[in-house]
């Protein structure tokens, strides 16, 4: 017995990382007894928290791993926590050994992250596909306006001084009439053709009607935004034709709808010469 009592003790003091003779002091009284168990059992109860906490650790070490092996950049194991029960039994049944990547991949949570991280990462990727079509699509409007707004400008500011309206004698408040009427002007809408011309539109896309059952030619807007600010001088003094000389007879060797519409402008005073110019040139008078 007295043996047993030794080995006991040594086992004791061990655990508790105490000397042999403490132990044995300790178990002179019931009272000493009764410390002596309490510290046991908390230290037996520390080894098995430790214990669980290194396994646990173990457990999540293994899948975060399985999961950065599919491409998941930063894992983490808080998904998965309603798995963890599991994944305890699924280890002790194999002897306490360290789950395999196949394991890991195969448990029902660990498919639902996958298939979570991935749907993020689509609908990343998704997004970011749209923000930059969007962002190349309004560059590319933007671009577009900017060069149809340099050709309106140019377009309007010869046709504009075809018309030579009766703006303010003194030259830079001139300039800027003439840039609140090209300002006006570049506010519109506008269908550049397949020969170059532009053609106004409204808003939807239709073209604008003249009056005579065709579409407004652009020299036409133009010649109307400026005499809704502005009166024109006399038809003999814009255009510089001696009296009795037909306007038209300048308008000759037209190629195009836009030499055309100047043309047109050129000969607004003179209806006998707008006619010979819609006879001469009936398709553009159509169009």
């Amino acid at each position: 017995m007295e043996d047993q009592f030794k080995r006991l003790v040594g086992q004791v003091a061990r655990a508790l990382n105490l000397s042999a003779e403490t132990v044995a002091d300790y178990a002179e009284s019931d009272e000493a007894i009764k410390g002596l168990s309490k510290a046991f059992k908390d230290n037996r109860e520390t080894l098995d928290t430790a214990g669980y906490q290194r396994a646990e650790g173990k457990i999540k070490q293994d899948v975060e791993k399985a999961l950065k092996a599919r491409g998941v950049e930063a894992p983490s194991f808080d998904k998965l926590t309603d798995a963890l029960d599991q994944l305890e039994t699924t280890a002790a049944s194999k002897g306490g050994g360290t789950l395999s990547d196949e394991d890991v991949l195969k448990h029902p949570a660990v498919k639902r992250a996958l298939t979570e991280a991935e749907n993020e990462k689509m609908r990343a990727v998704d997004a970011a596909k749209k923000e930059g079509d969007e962002e190349l699509s309004q560059k590319r409007a933007a671009f577009l306006k900017e060069q149809q707004d340099a050709q309106v400008e140019q377009k309007a500011r010869a046709i504009i001084a075809e018309l030579n309206p009766n703006l303010n004698p003194d030259s830079a408040k001139a300039q800027r009439q003439i840039a609140r009427l090209v300002a006006d002007i570049k506010n519109g809408h506008y269908k550049q053709e397949a020969d170059g011309t532009l053609t106004p539109i409204d808003a939807e896309g239709k073209y604008l009607d003249n009056g005579a059952g065709g579409s407004k030619s652009f020299a036409e807007h133009v010649r109307e935004v400026v005499t809704s600010e502005y009166d024109l001088p006399a038809a003999e003094k814009r255009d510089h034709v001696p009296t009795g000389t037909p306007a038209a007879a300048k308008a000759t060797g037209i190629k195009t709808k836009e030499e055309f519409d100047e043309a047109y402008v050129k000969n607004m005073a003179d209806p006998k010469a707008l006619e010979k110019l819609e006879a001469d040139y009936p398709d553009f008078a159509k169009q």
